[in-house]
């Protein structure tokens, strides 16, 4: 077998393994110098390899077998020959086969609130990850009962480091009023989470664009004042802004899970006043609901103010639908309290802002 043994040596090193791993050999008592090129592989590898010797008449295919097991600390154990890869052309690779952590899910968010009331549905989406990092496609899409949408096409990434979580994303949104006419702006924003607090800065960047409202009563028609002759005009302008909140867990509870966030926004253009006040939320979420792993019941509230809308309250709920076993993703049960708060939901307090002008 010695004939082989470079080749069989050279495709190990040449092995892509996103894991810890080791290198055991047993020989056989031989005599062609596969023990001495065992001895100088073993010395000048890359790889941490053991090397043990039995007799010839010792030998058995299975007891030898079981003897590399008993040797080994690993959870999985792969067992060739000198001749196992001869017809192998490129180097085997476990790099694809590594089992993901965090799968893609839907959220379906409902808000009964005081004066308006809105649906919304996400799609959390991993593209690229590895062992502590995360690369994501987040879309989302809203609906309110005064007939206005939204739309938020994003991408996000989020780094595990030192018992935090740090993060940054942007997404670019289209919303089209009450009023039919349509707005864009771009939001970006960074985080940062630990198993019990976070917190988050967003910055909102409106299209600037102003759009006439049509169709209400009173607009778009000439008035007398006086003497004089005007002509009455509505319009409705998109807002560039920024909010941000900090909180955590409240009242100590593994489950259900209780958080509460306190923060503030600002909103501003040309011609209109401006918008700014606190912000407040309370969430209790309901994990792996009918042991449904990577599910999510959550319920809670929200409340506003500002001098122009004054007080704005929601009644909350959300579901999350995961279906992570279609790409191979790791039980959600199995990772850690941080692990699970990778696919955290991205807040965006305040979208799409346009007012009258």
């Amino acid at each position: 077998g010695l004939e082989f043994l470079d080749r069989v040596l050279a495709a190990l090193e040449g092995q892509v393994i996103n894991l810890p791993w080791d290198v055991h050999v047993i020989d056989s008592g031989s005599t062609d110098g596969t023990w001495e090129r065992l001895q100088r592989w073993a010395d000048e590898s890359p790889l941490t390899v053991h090397l043990g010797r039995i007799h010839s008449v010792e030998f058995d295919h299975g007891d030898t077998r079981n003897l590399l097991a008993t040797r080994s600390q690993g959870d999985l154990l792969v067992f060739m020959t000198i001749f196992g890869l001869i017809l192998m052309p490129v180097p085997l690779t476990a790099a694809d086969s590594v089992e993901k952590k965090w799968g893609p899910h839907i959220d379906i968010k409902g808000k009964l609130g005081n004066d308006r009331s809105l649906g919304d549905i996400e799609l959390f989406v991993p593209v690229v990850q590895d062992a502590d990092s995360l690369f994501f496609l987040d879309l989302r899409f809203q609906y309110d009962d005064e007939d206005a949408k939204e739309g938020n096409f994003g991408v996000g990434y989020r780094q595990m480091m030192d018992g935090w979580i740090l993060g940054g994303y942007g997404f670019y949104d289209n919303r089209e009023s009450r009023h039919n006419n349509n707005f864009s702006q771009g939001t970006f924003g960074v985080e940062a989470l630990n198993e019990n607090y976070d917190g988050r800065v967003n910055v909102y960047i409106a299209d600037n664009s102003e759009e006439k409202i049509k169709g209400v009563e009173g607009v778009g028609r000439f008035d007398y004042s006086g003497t004089s002759l005007y002509y009455n005009e509505l319009y409705e302008k998109s807002m560039s802004g920024a909010d941000f909140e900090v909180g955590g867990k409240l009242l100590g509870l593994d489950y259900p899970i209780v958080r509460g966030y306190a923060g503030a926004y600002y909103f501003d253009t040309s011609d209109v006043p401006s918008l700014s006040g606190p912000r407040g939320r309370v969430e209790v979420r309901f994990p792996d609901i009918f042991d449904w792993d990577g599910s999510l019941f959550e319920i809670g509230g929200e409340v506003t103010h500002d001098d122009e809308r004054d007080t704005d309250y929601f009644l909350t709920a959300r579901i999350r639908i995961p279906f992570g076993n279609i790409t191979k993703a790791a039980p959600v049960s199995s990772l850690t309290p941080l692990e699970r708060r990778m696919t955290e939901r991205i807040q965006r307090p305040r979208r799409g802002t346009s007012m009258p002008a």
